[in-house]
């Protein structure tokens, strides 16, 4: 029995969900195939997985692994497919391009020395699919016609913001990936130098041309704080309508990115001081972000302009400020373990994200 009653035309598309569905499933695909190198032919058919007998040992963490990882990706589809598809329509084609995909990424998995093809991880991934799909099957129309979210979102954002929350949402992933500032994104100076030294042979790094007393960098980890930090606030902040509640979300901002760093800590780094990030230049710089996103507003364009330049200032400052020794020392604690693949789509987003943030403001300032 069919308990929806929305009428047609009260239905509404989101594109939202549209966006976070496009990014997940990229995610996924890169997660999947990290760490993409080493790729070779054993002379099998990359099908053969699909055949094999069943595994003889059976590693429970990654079947709940396989099993979470595809859960948001039929949640997020059956959601993008609405309401052009509704009901069982919707979740028979979200299992099919949930396995799909899954089946596909396996296949792939057969040339990468570090991957192991699984037809068990297919049945997995697809059952995780389903799961996502019947729970938003069954929560479709309440989230996205007539749900408090949905109410929330349009009361406190602009109509045009899917896309910048979907950003701002990749920003809270990008923090899980440790750096040696705890907010220094987008530093791509470190990864290119890398490749040039591997390719002559030979150690490259910003220290070779030019030193920086390391009395500074408590300063200079404090600058790299507040304007990345800055710079994610202002745009948050020319996301809202003038009704919002600007201060509380601003304050939940900083209560989400608190948590994402405390995450890293406990899942990643297995610190004894889970808040031994949280360092006094890292509190100033967090603070004082925070505090110039409350104190300067002005129009949204004027907003738009101090999160283009505070996000470029960091952007400066990480790529310029030759790595402090005892940062990379510590960053050197890191286990990933598990997670490997995870940390590949992190250490992108982390590299990528100023960038494709600058992309979508210039975007967005050029419309006006």
């Amino acid at each position: 029995m069919n308990t929806d009653s929305t009428k047609p035309w009260q239905r509404r598309a989101s594109p939202f969900s549209r966006y976070a569905a496009l990014v997940y499933l990229g995610l996924v695909v890169y997660g999947s195939l990290h760490p993409f190198h080493g790729w070779r032919d054993l002379g099998l058919s990359h099908w053969a997985y699909l055949t094999a007998p069943p595994q003889r040992y059976i590693d429970k963490f990654d079947i709940f692994f396989n099993l979470l990882a595809y859960v948001p990706l039929g949640f997020l589809l059956v959601l993008a497919f609405y309401p052009r598809l509704r009901g069982w329509t919707a979740v028979v084609l979200t299992v099919l391009l949930g396995t799909a995909v899954s089946a596909g990424m396996e296949a792939l998995q057969s040339y990468l020395p570090q991957r192991v093809p699984s037809n068990l991880d297919l049945l997995c991934n697809s059952v995780g699919t389903l799961a996502g799909a019947l729970l938003a099957r069954a929560r479709a129309s309440a989230l996205l016609d007539r749900g408090v979210l949905l109410a929330l979102r349009l009361r406190w954002f602009e109509r045009d913001a899917s896309g910048a929350l979907v950003l701002l949402s990749l920003w809270l992933v990008a923090l899980l990936y440790p750096k040696t500032f705890i907010l220094g994104l987008g530093d791509v100076t470190t990864p290119v130098l890398d490749w040039l030294g591997e390719q002559i042979n030979q150690p490259l790094n910003l220290n070779q041309w030019y030193e920086i007393p390391l009395t500074f960098y408590p300063a200079l980890e404090a600058m790299v704080t507040a304007t990345q930090m800055a710079g994610c606030c202002w745009l948050l902040t020319s996301l809202m309508r003038p009704l919002a509640p600007r201060a509380r979300l601003l304050l939940l901002w900083a209560g989400l990115t608190l948590l994402c760093k405390t995450f890293s800590e406990v899942l990643l780094t297995h610190a004894d001081d889970v808040l031994g990030w949280l360092t006094p230049t890292a509190q100033y710089g967090l603070g004082i972000g925070v505090l110039l996103a409350l104190l300067i507003g002005g129009q949204r364009r004027t907003r738009q302009t101090l999160a283009l330049l505070a996000l470029t200032v960091s952007l400066l400052l990480v790529n310029l400020i030759p790595t402090n020794i005892y940062a990379e020392a510590n960053q050197q604690e890191w286990n990933p373990g598990r997670f490997l693949n995870f940390s590949g789509v992190t250490l992108w987003i982390a590299a990528l994200w100023p960038f494709a943030a600058l992309v979508y403001l210039l975007r967005h300032r050029a419309k006006k």
